[in-house]
């Protein structure tokens, strides 16, 4: 068990507490869709099961993005990893969802010698920052992604420790 350095702590919980705003956002836009289905059929005066089901569905979907967005950040999977098991990190890198013109969500991804792939929300526009954070933490790790070290991951994930 190794202690993990105080200012890459307080770096990864600023990037987890921005996507748990992100998900507090989603949940109060599900709840808005969970009541367009009662809403159109109190309208139409026809609530029917079918709308009912889905306004549930949407319903819940919204509790647990809710919920999720208060857990502590501190008891995210990644600080397990960093304190119990940082030598097996062997590879970090950044991952970016683009759809269109405009990017939809970043994650650092810490993969492990055992091919697990740990993953942390970034800030859109900061992920170079927590990456060094990390890469600072884990010199012995490659950092940066592509192509070839994808391959040289898949044939010998040893083969990327520094």
């Amino acid at each position: 068990m190794t202690a993990i350095d105080p200012a890459l702590e307080q770096i990864v919980v600023a990037h987890i507490r921005k996507g748990k705003k992100d998900l507090m956002g989603l949940a109060i836009l599900t709840l808005a869709f969970a009541a367009l289905p009662f809403i159109l059929g109190i309208a139409q005066k026809n609530l029917g099961a079918g709308r009912i089901v889905m306004g549930l569905i949407l319903i819940a979907i919204a509790g647990l993005l809710f919920w999720n967005s208060k857990k502590d950040p501190a008891t995210h999977p990644i600080f397990t990893l960093l304190r119990d098991r940082p030598k097996d990190v062997v590879w970090v890198y950044v991952s970016t969802t683009r759809q269109g013109a405009g990017t939809v969500s970043s994650q650092v991804m810490l993969v492990t010698i055992d091919k697990r792939k740990w993953q942390v929300n970034a800030a859109i526009g900061n992920e170079q920052e927590l990456l060094q954070a990390i890469a600072r933490a884990l010199p012995w790790a490659t950092i940066g992604f592509s192509p070839d070290l994808e391959q040289k991951f898949t044939a010998n994930p040893e083969s990327l420790r520094r």
